[in-house]
């Protein structure tokens, strides 16, 4: 294999981290700006502001603790396509 092709192949690698990264931090500012604005109108209605950061800080927990196996598995093995068929998404296992 050439320099310049091996070059090539560490480019699209890199410009493949770098774009999932530029959309997981949007994916997370997305879902910032929901939740702020429903802590607002909850706020407004009457809810208690502490409350409910308790309950979203109670809620992430408990959602960390419910994908912490599968992530644990697949650092452990290494296996992306055994990760990807293990996901529980929570609308399988709640009714929304």
């Amino acid at each position: 294999m050439k320099d310049d092709e091996l070059r090539g192949y560490f480019e699209a690698i890199g410009k493949a981290i770098a774009d999932q990264q530029i959309l997981t931090i949007r994916m997370m500012a997305h879902q910032q700006a929901h939740l702020a604005a429903i802590r607002d109108f909850l706020v407004r209605q009457g809810e208690d502001r502490t409350m409910l950061n308790q309950r979203l800080r109670s809620s992430f927990e408990a959602a960390c603790a419910r994908y912490q196996s599968q992530l644990e598995s697949y650092q452990q093995s290494g296996d992306a396509m055994k990760f990807v068929n293990s996901l529980v998404f929570p609308d399988e296992t709640q009714a929304n």
